[in-house]
Formats: C-alpha cells, sequence, structure tokens
C-alpha cells in the first residue's frame, strides 16, 4: 500500500482525508475487496464502506470509500485497488459498462459533499463550499433553499436523514462539524 493524494505529496492538512493506493495481484481484485471489511475493522470501527459504481464490478481496478467512528469526519479513507497489470492507469474500465455497479447510496454521498463543504469553508474555499452543497441537493433531488450557507448545509443535512434515517447518527457528527465553524 501506498499515499497518495495530498499526503503522499506532502501538502495534506488537518482536514484532508486519506488516499491509499493498493496494487494487488492479478486476478484477485474482488478478493481483496470482499476481505476489505474485516481488515479495515483492525484498524478502527468501519462506519461504512462504499465502492464507487463507475468500477464496482471491475476486475482490474476499484475505488472504495470508508468512514470509522470515533475519528474526525475529514478522515475518511479513498482506497483506490488496482490489479498489478493496471496499476496506476486512469483509463482502466473508463469505458466499460460490465465494470459499473449500481449500488451506492446517493444520501450517504451527499452527506459527503456537506462534509467536503465543511472543509471547503475551513480552507476558505467559499465557492467550492457552494458548489459542493448544490451537487449535496441534486444527489438527493432536494430542493436547494440557497441563501447562508450554515443555512444550507443545515438543511442538506436534515434532508440526508429524512431520505435515510440510517445516517442520523453521522447526520448529527456533522451539524456538531457545522456548529465549530461559526
Amino acid at each position: 500500500m501506498s499515499l497518495i493524494g495530498s499526503l503522499g505529496a506532502g501538502t495534506a492538512d488537518e482536514h484532508s482525508d486519506i488516499d491509499l493506493a493498493w496494487v494487488v495481484p492479478d486476478g484477485t481484485v474482488a478478493q481483496c475487496v470482499e476481505r476489505l471489511p474485516g481488515l479495515l475493522g483492525s484498524v478502527a470501527e468501519v462506519a461504512s464502506v462504499r465502492s464507487s459504481p463507475e468500477f464496482q464490478r471491475s476486475t482490474v481496478r476499484r475505488l472504495i470509500f470508508a468512514r470509522f467512528r470515533g475519528v474526525p469526519l475529514f478522515w475518511r479513507l479513498d482506497l483506490a485497488i488496482w490489479a498489478a497489470s493496471r496499476a496506476f492507469d486512469e483509463t482502466a474500465d473508463v469505458d466499460n459498462p460490465d465494470a459499473r455497479g449500481t449500488e451506492w447510496s446517493l444520501p450517504e454521498s451527499a452527506a459527503m459533499n456537506a462534509i467536503g463543504a465543511c472543509k471547503s469553508v475551513l480552507r476558505g474555499q467559499f465557492e467550492n463550499a457552494d458548489g459542493l452543497l448544490s451537487r449535496g441537493f441534486q444527489r438527493i433531488g432536494a430542493p436547494d433553499p440557497g441563501g447562508d450557507w450554515h443555512d444550507r448545509f443545515a438543511e442538506l443535512v436534515r434532508a440526508v436523514a429524512e431520505r435515510d434515517p440510517g445516517l442520523t447518527e453521522l447526520s448529527r457528527e456533522i451539524v456538531g462539524l457545522a456548529a465549530e465553524l461559526r
């Protein structure tokens, strides 16, 4: 495994997520993904593991997003898994419809937009925060109330929990994070 992204480049800050690349033997991508929740559970309690639908059935690459309980919300793990023969090949399975999957929580994705918006506000990237909030509302088909980012943020998180009650705890954590930004 290797660090990539801002941690790998040495440009991370306290709001950075954790980006890792894992190159595995050819033919083992699916098996590695199956074992992943158990492996991650040895690091910390796993709150969520999601696989990007673009490569959900790919035999040569996957993109996994994992959240852990008891760690800062910004510290989501983004894990790129690559078969050795296609390691770091960003074109691998991009145009392969058989690599696509359908298991994806739009409410959790919108919640991640809300966390990303908080991160952007902390970094002074207000235009980026605005875009993340807009995309979050679009993902779950909720009307964007416009106005102050704090109000939009609260409405997005409320709508997330309404659409998926299983995300109520996460929504509370996100509201707490946003309250610290005032």
